[in-house]
């Protein structure tokens, strides 16, 4: 029987694939990155997803829980993901290490964000939320040209149903520029957040900028909350990632990199964002980042 998988969840650019690796340090929980990106899931699930922010619910299942606990189980074709033979070579090595030690699985994935009662009620996961303030998720989203098809999310009739309807106006509208679309997606992720958060205990919200600032402190108490050890190597790897010694941003050509300078990174928005661009952000988010930020 696997053990209780966590989910690391939130919106893109909002410090999910750090806070995964962190949690992983401790060699309690073994990472597994995005199992409902498009471009991962035949390789870690043996399906084929259409489009991203996926909507998984027990009306609609398609397969999915028979993936899932396939996957929880960690087989090792999903060192079929790593991009050469000798990372592969490694992650088959821990897969086959955490069978043997019953570890947990970490599913960092912020394409499940939208189905997190389905992890939570159907396997049984904790999940972790990381809430990163619009402006700087947008401005990162600016600098590496992400933008949001909402197009992904109106194709899918159950999520609009279930989660959605309120903002079908604004969806249908679609922003035209970046930092529009990531404002509208910031708001449409946090609001089904906050209504998940009310009704599902197995939910932990961690915002980004907390972390940032103690995150020896912050990463400790993430630990016990989901029943990990915080120790020598967690303690190290929390070190190696928010050093000051770190670049101040991600580089471009590896945006997935967890190794920048905490506190620096916490001021970048405001480099990348004109005026305009922040008023904007504000208004579209203002009153959730209100109360997410009180």
């Amino acid at each position: 029987m696997a053990r209780t998988p966590i989910l690391v969840t939130g919106m893109h650019r909002s410090g999910t694939t750090w806070v995964g690796r962190i949690l992983t340090a401790s060699r309690e929980a073994v990472y597994l990155h995005e199992p409902l990106n498009p471009l991962l899931a035949p390789q870690l699930l043996g399906l084929r997803i259409e489009r991203q922010y996926l909507y998984i619910t027990q009306e609609d299942e398609n397969g999915f829980p028979e993936a899932y606990r396939r996957l929880l189980g960690f087989p090792l074709g999903a060192a079929r993901v790593e991009r050469n033979a000798a990372q592969q070579l490694r992650r088959a090595a821990r897969l086959a290490h955490a069978r043997v030690n019953g570890a947990r699985a970490l599913l960092k994935d912020p394409f499940a964000v939208f189905s997190i009662p389905w992890f939570a009620r159907r396997l049984g996961a904790q999940v972790v939320v990381v809430v990163r303030r619009p402006e700087a998720v947008a401005g990162s989203a600016k600098r590496l040209g992400w933008g949001f098809d909402t197009r992904w999310v109106l194709g899918q009739p159950l999520l609009m149903r279930d989660r959605l309807e309120p903002y079908r106006a604004e969806l249908e509208a679609q922003p035209d520029t970046l930092v529009g679309q990531s404002a509208l997606l910031w708001k449409i992720v946090y609001g089904t957040v906050r209504e998940d958060a009310r009704e599902l205990p197995q939910i932990t919200l961690v915002r980004h900028e907390d972390l940032s600032r103690e995150p020896l402190e912050g990463f400790r108490r993430l630990y016990g909350s989901l029943g990990l050890t915080f120790g020598e190597r967690s303690r190290n790897a929390v070190e190696r990632t928010t050093s000051a010694g770190n670049p101040p941003e991600t580089d471009l050509s590896v945006p997935g990199s967890v190794l920048v300078n905490s506190e620096a990174n916490l001021e970048s928005w405001k480099t990348r964002l004109t005026p305009e661009e922040v008023e904007l952000v504000r208004a579209e988010t203002g009153e959730l980042a209100a109360e997410l930020y009180s």
